[in-house]
């Protein structure tokens, strides 16, 4: 895949995770996405995940994938700001979520754990996305 390509590609996921991400956490009825969570984790259960994986592990498994995908298209898109950056983006884009279902949603609950497991998965996608920008660049 040529850069361009790449870049066009990482705007597109970039585009369309940031409107889902604010939906999803925004959304006001944390009743059903409590069961979009657990419909999602009976599936995956019925095709081999280990019962061991109960739905409030699934659910962390989900905040670490969170911002993974949005802090990968980022450091494709930017290939010469350093992937911590992209990271340190991550927790506080997580902490300001966090923070917006605390004062603003008010029927959403703020966790500490869910920050650390979007910030997980900010390092791991910011990473990602530097270390195949790199491999991708001339020499």
């Amino acid at each position: 895949m040529s850069r361009a390509a790449a870049r066009w590609l990482a705007g597109l996921v970039l585009t369309a995770y940031t409107v889902a991400i604010a939906a999803l956490l925004l959304w006001p009825d944390a009743w059903s996405i409590n069961r979009l969570n657990v419909a999602v984790y009976v599936w995956f259960l019925n095709r081999g995940v280990p019962p061991s994986m109960t739905p409030e592990r699934w659910a962390v498994v989900w905040n670490v994938f969170l911002l993974a995908p949005l802090t990968f298209a980022l450091a494709l898109i930017a290939p010469r700001v350093r992937w911590w950056w992209w990271a340190l983006l991550g927790l506080a884009l997580s902490v300001g979520f966090e923070a917006a279902q605390d004062l603003i949603v008010q029927t959403r609950d703020a966790s500490w754990g869910d920050v650390l497991a979007n910030t997980c998965g900010a390092v791991a996608g910011a990473y990602a996305g530097s270390r195949l920008s790199a491999r991708r660049a001339p020499r």
